[in-house]
């Protein structure tokens, strides 16, 4: 009997033994996936933090063209209002000059519809083949560039 009982100690022993080493592992399982769950978690947070911060460089470059939009459009706006006043003050003075108030007429015409399309200048008209032969351009460009002179003091 006494055999039994040490054969039985040492099975108990054995597994104890084998219990300690297989709680051992599982905490070690545990363990390694609690690591490897902080790595991804870890991996999405940055990948989100990448995502973000491009998403705020495309939304601050996108707000910064859209405020450039804005501005040019004030300002086309005010250049136009400062004309329309001007044309208004040259009606209320009782000067009747029908061929000026014809040229701003048709001057605040061509400068409405054509906010989009720079003026050409001066020099580049000259530098175009034919200019010699367009005089009535040569006129409307030094009208425009005098008249644009005058809008920008107002």
């Amino acid at each position: 009997m006494l055999a039994k009982l040490s054969k039985t100690g040492r099975t108990v022993s054995m597994l104890e033994q084998n219990l300690s080493s297989f709680n051992g592992q599982v905490e070690t399982s545990i363990r390694s996936m609690t690591e490897e769950g902080n790595k991804i978690k870890s991996m999405v947070d940055q990948f989100i933090a990448k995502q973000i911060a491009t998403i705020q460089e495309k939304a601050r470059n996108e707000s910064k063209r859209l405020s450039a939009i804005l501005d040019d459009h004030k300002m086309a706006f005010d250049k136009a209002n400062a004309l329309d006043i001007r044309n208004k003050c040259l009606s209320d003075q009782g000067r009747y000059d029908g061929s000026l108030i014809m040229m701003l007429k048709i001057f605040k015409k061509t400068l409405i519809t054509s906010r989009s399309a720079p003026f050409q200048t001066f020099q580049q008209l000259l530098s175009s083949q034919g200019f010699d032969k367009d005089l009535e351009r040569w006129l409307y460009v030094i009208i425009v560039s005098f008249l644009q002179i005058n809008l920008q003091v107002i």
